[in-house]
C-alpha cells in the first residue's frame, strides 16, 4: 500500500469516526430521553440474559428514581375510574389520555350515591348536596315531590344534548347540572 493510500485510508477512518460521534451522542441522548418503562420494554427485547439482565437493573432504578422524585405517578384502574366517577357531570372535562387511550376506558353514563342535604332556592330550584361530595343544581322548571332526607338513594344519568336527570328517592327525574 502506497503512503498515499495509507493516508487516504487513515483519513476515511477518521472521517468515518468524527461523523459517528454526533449519532452516538444523539442515541445516547435520546436514550436518556425515553421513559423510564420504554427503557424496560427495550431491555426486555435483549435475547443474551447476560445483557438483559443488567440492563433491565438500570432501567428499574430509573424508573424507582423517577417515582421517589415525583415525574412519575403509577396509578391503577380502580384510580382511573374513581377520578372518572368523581369528574362525572362536568361538561367538557375529559380525562388525560395518559390516563389510557379514550376507546379503552368505558364510560360511565349512571352514578348512584344517597342524598346528604336538599335545599330550595327562592325560585324553588332544587340544589342537592351528595354523599359523594358532589353538588347538583336543578335547571328545569319541574316541581317533583321530594323529601328533603338524609341517606335517600340518588341516581344521576346522562341524558340527551349533554344535560343529566337525578332521581332522588321514587320522585321523579329532573334535569340537574353539576355545580
Amino acid at each position: 500500500m502506497s503512503e498515499k493510500q495509507k493516508i487516504s485510508a487513515k483519513f476515511a477512518t477518521l472521517l468515518a469516526v468524527i461523523a459517528g460521534i454526533p449519532m452516538w451522542s444523539s442515541q445516547a441522548f435520546a436514550a436518556d430521553q425515553r421513559s423510564p418503562v420504554d427503557e424496560i420494554e427495550a431491555c426486555r427485547s435483549i435475547a443474551d440474559p447476560a445483557l438483559r439482565l443488567p440492563c433491565l437493573d438500570r432501567a428499574s432504578e430509573r424508573l424507582l428514581q423517577a417515582h421517589k422524585a415525583g415525574e412519575l405517578t403509577i396509578i391503577d384502574g380502580a384510580q382511573v375510574r374513581e377520578a372518572q366517577r368523581n369528574l362525572f357531570g362536568f361538561n367538557g372535562v375529559t380525562l388525560p389520555s395518559f390516563l389510557g387511550a379514550s376507546a379503552e376506558r368505558e364510560e360511565i353514563s349512571s352514578i348512584q350515591t344517597t342524598l346528604r342535604r336538599a335545599s330550595r332556592d327562592g325560585y324553588g330550584q332544587w340544589t342537592f348536596h351528595l354523599a359523594d361530595g358532589s353538588e347538583w343544581k336543578q335547571i328545569d322548571n319541574e316541581t317533583p315531590r321530594i323529601r328533603d332526607q338524609s341517606g335517600v338513594e340518588v341516581r344521576i344519568r346522562r341524558a340527551a344534548f349533554g344535560s343529566y336527570l337525578m332521581n332522588v328517592g321514587d320522585a321523579r327525574a329532573i334535569r340537574v347540572k353539576r355545580q
